[in-house]
């Protein structure tokens, strides 16, 4: 059973595509190449029919001049003509767009062993060479090929017979020619199977990019959009492979950021009332703060009722008005949830700026993307502070919080604040004694201004200006 199969494919090797989706496109592809084969066949062959008349039938005398004349013009003007239909396309545009073709073929070959009968000295092997070569442009698989060879060599057999040549001889000359079409066709096959084999990879690539993509869709999910975005530009613009790209961008590296930290207060008693607390007020003021950091190119991270981000471009400037933004988005986003809410979510926000160490700290087997260091640390001591009835008393939640580090920067630029003294209300930050005072920054109409005319300034992404 098997022998028969791989003959079947060896006699019709286009059985391997009807079961796919590329059986036209290979329909297509044979086309196009005996489109362009066959053009410069007519055009040769026209060449040479004209050739051969001037420089071997006119220096050989050969008779009747006028017959040679005629059959020499003949078939260059119908080689001509042919060409001409086939480079515009016009037969192309046939259903059966090898007809010409084999029409036109059928008198060449016939007429070709005719000159046997006018010239006796005309090489009858002459009939069997254009036979090969019309084989060999017809672009047909193996059986066809026999079945065109075949035929042709029957079209002249009443000439051949009619010849002094031994007619075992002219059999010897059509096998020849037949094993000769044989192996050449072959070539046919290998083709076939090489593009099946093309498509099959492309085809198993293109699922493997789908699956690449779908599960990089997935893995986003759970990292935050910065970060992604960091991945894809140098996938993008620096050609590096997925987990190349992602390492270099996760790598724990010292930087200058901005620290936002921001803690939703009185959680762990209003927690208990999980269909209510957590579905209506909590949650969506949860998504709300990561989605406000994450517009503005922060790194955030949840913690619990926790919402720890840090901004960390190569500007300075940068990450405070990107933190300043969300701050303050965050600010509305929670007044408007509360409004008409039974389920009230009251949160501080405080900021701190300084050198860290960013990025994933989890290792290779998980990923922790976070920021270390005195800027880390500082925001949550002074949240331990926003804590105190006493500030709470001085300090609306509605305010942003600064470590006194912003100071110049909110001088410089002229933004109103009020420099707070924790000593005033025998507050001390643990575990940083020094910073005793703190920036608070009302989201004022003027405040705004000044946020925003710096934002277009600066004229980054243009995100923020939005």
């Amino acid at each position: 059973m098997s022998f028969f199969y791989n003959l079947y494919i060896y006699l019709l090797p286009e059985a391997l595509l009807e079961s796919t989706k590329w059986l036209q496109e290979w329909k297509t592809k044979v086309r196009n190449d005996f489109s362009s084969t066959v053009s410069i066949f007519y055009f040769l062959a026209g060449l040479a029919y004209i050739f051969h008349y001037f420089f071997v039938d006119l220096p050989q005398g050969l008779q009747p001049h006028k017959t040679w004349l005629i059959y020499r013009m003949s078939m260059a003007s119908l080689c001509f003509l042919c060409f001409l239909g086939y480079k515009t396309e016009f037969f192309m545009k046939l259903k059966f767009y090898r007809l010409p073709f084999f029409i036109s073929c059928m008198i060449m070959c016939y007429l070709q062993t005719k000159t046997i009968h006018w010239f006796s000295e005309v090489p009858y092997l002459y009939s069997f060479v254009l036979i090969f070569v019309v084989a060999g442009v017809s672009k047909l698989n193996i059986l066809y090929s026999i079945i065109l060879t075949t035929s042709l060599f029957v079209l002249q057999i009443n000439l051949f017979l009619a010849l002094s040549v031994n007619f075992l001889m002219i059999i010897s000359a059509f096998s020849v020619t037949l094993i000769c079409t044989i192996f050449n066709k072959y070539q046919f096959n290998l083709d076939l199977k090489l593009f099946l084999k093309n498509k099959e990879f492309l085809e198993s690539e293109r699922e493997n990019v789908e699956v690449i993509l779908s599960y990089s869709d997935e893995i986003k999910k759970f990292l935050p959009k910065e970060i992604c975005k960091r991945i894809e530009y140098n996938m993008n613009h620096n050609s590096m492979s997925i987990l190349n790209a992602t390492e270099d961008v996760l790598k724990p590296i010292e930087k200058e950021i901005v620290c936002l930290h921001t803690d939703i207060r009185g959680f762990t008693e209003a927690s208990k009332d999980t269909l209510g607390y957590l579905m209506n007020g909590a949650i969506p003021e949860i998504q709300g703060c990561v989605q406000s950091i994450e517009n503005h190119s922060g790194i955030p991270r949840i913690i619990g009722d926790l919402v720890l981000a840090y901004f960390d471009h190569n500007s300075q400037k940068e990450n405070i008005l990107r933190a300043m933004k969300s701050s303050f988005e965050i600010i509305s986003h929670n007044k408007n949830l509360n409004t008409d809410n039974a389920f009230k979510v009251k949160r501080y926000l405080i900021l701190s700026i300084g050198q860290a160490i960013v990025g994933n700290i989890g290792g290779q087997t998980s990923r922790e993307i976070t920021s270390l260091g005195t800027p880390v640390n500082l925001v949550s001591r002074i949240d331990e502070v926003t804590k105190m009835p006493s500030f709470q008393e001085k300090v609306n939640a509605d305010s942003l919080i600064l470590s006194n580090d912003f100071k110049f920067f909110l001088r410089d630029q002229g933004f109103e604040f009020t420099e707070f003294s924790l000593k005033k209300i025998n507050l001390e930050i643990r575990n940083f004694p020094h910073e005793s005072n703190i920036l608070v920054l009302d989201k004022t109409k003027q405040n705004q201004k000044i946020l925003e005319d710096n934002i277009k300034s600066l004229n980054f992404d243009g995100d923020l200006a939005a």
